[in-house]
């Protein structure tokens, strides 16, 4: 379930990779790295940001992707392109 993800979950497979899928569009991407974020007395889990690096250079676009993983499942997560980096295009999936 969504609400037992927490940053933990993405730092035990930070260098793994993810299948991302929407509609047509599949692409695979590794988990780059975790970020936490300023929690707010109102939040459940402290808020986090995952990096993933796409395994190509394409703009897949923002919108909720299919993300699986062996470890974490399937879950449908909004990842929003952040910029070209070294080697791929960069997303951000942010929890709060």
């Amino acid at each position: 379930m969504l609400k037992d993800i927490t940053h933990q979950s993405f730092e035990s497979i930070i260098g793994e990779t993810v299948d991302l899928e929407a509609g047509d569009d599949h692409f695979r991407a590794r988990v780059q790295e975790v970020n936490l974020l300023r929690a707010h007395r109102l939040h459940v889990r402290q808020p986090f940001s995952v990096i993933l690096l796409a395994d190509d250079t394409a703009d897949h676009g923002q919108r909720v992707y299919q993300v699986s993983h062996p470890t974490l499942g399937v879950l449908d997560l909004f990842a929003v392109p952040i910029g070209p980096g070294m080697e791929g295009m960069c997303y951000e999936i942010v929890f709060n």
